[in-house]
Formats: structure tokens, sequence, C-alpha cells
């Protein structure tokens, strides 16, 4: 759905709107998302808002500055779409 075959085979994506998922799902995020597939991660992106959750606990500080990176790049890209 992203346009990425290796994210795509990684990730499971669900959405009504492709299109809104290739602009938020970006290569740099895509490739942070690849980068952190050691945390169990599931993010929910609506236009209105952006919820991340970590089913795991946070090993180190590396891992939230990670996590906290994610978020941030997605409201980032949603809010330009």
């Amino acid at each position: 759905m992203s346009g990425d075959v290796t994210f795509d085979n990684a990730f499971l994506i669900k959405s009504d709107d492709q299109a809104f998922v290739r602009r938020v799902l970006d290569a740099r995020l895509r490739q942070k998302l690849l980068d952190c597939r050691h945390q169990r991660l599931e993010v929910a992106l609506t236009r209105a808002k952006v919820k991340v959750h970590i089913d795991d606990y946070v090993r180190s500080a590396a891992d939230l500055d990670e996590m906290i990176e994610i978020a941030t790049l997605l409201a980032e890209n949603c809010s330009l779409s």
C-alpha cells in the first residue's frame, strides 16, 4: 500500500485512502519504522490525530527517543497532508 515492497511486507497497513498513506509514510518515516521493528508498535492515523501505542516496555532512553521521533514525524506528515 505504501509502494515500498520491503515496508509493505513488514507491516500491516489498513486504510481506505491509499494516497493519504503514501503521503504520510514517506521514505524517511518508513525507514525509521523498519529500523525499530524490535519494538511492538501500533500506529493509528486519522486526519485529526496520531496515536502511537507501544505494546511492550521501552528498554532504554534511546528507544524512547526513537518512538518520540516516529510520533513527531507522523504528526508532521499528517499535518502536511
